[in-house]
């Protein structure tokens, strides 16, 4: 899962690695932001969610480094996460045009073939 955010880079230095995780998650909790896991391609064969939210993750660190305000503040005021595939192997077992019919099901398993 990628974590996205305008200063977590700083956050991280200025924590420093002591105190255990338990801690460490408390203390970014008292930033009071909100969390927000945005997931995509839950099915193998339903890629459209994960290529958004790549699209996005780049979208809003390309804007905010080239100075855009309103990436800039979406990445200030959340605490972002972003799981672009939830289902890589079905991704890859998944044929590109394949959506309905005949090879629905091919991909829409995860490898334990589970929906």
């Amino acid at each position: 899962m990628l974590r996205i955010s305008n200063d977590i880079r700083q956050h991280h230095q200025n924590r420093g690695s002591r105190g255990s995780r338990q801690q460490r998650e408390e203390a970014d909790r008292l930033l009071l932001k909100p969390r927000v896991k945005l997931i995509g391609n839950m099915h193998g064969n339903e890629p459209v969610g994960r290529e958004l939210l790549i699209h996005l993750a780049r979208y809003l660190l390309t804007m905010s480094k080239a100075g855009d305000r309103r990436a800039a503040r979406i990445l200030d005021s959340v605490d972002l996460h972003v799981l672009p595939t939830m289902n890589p192997d079905g991704f890859k077992r998944a044929d590109e045009g394949k959506c309905s019919g005949g090879g629905f099901a091919a991909g829409r398993l995860s490898q334990g073939e589970i929906n």
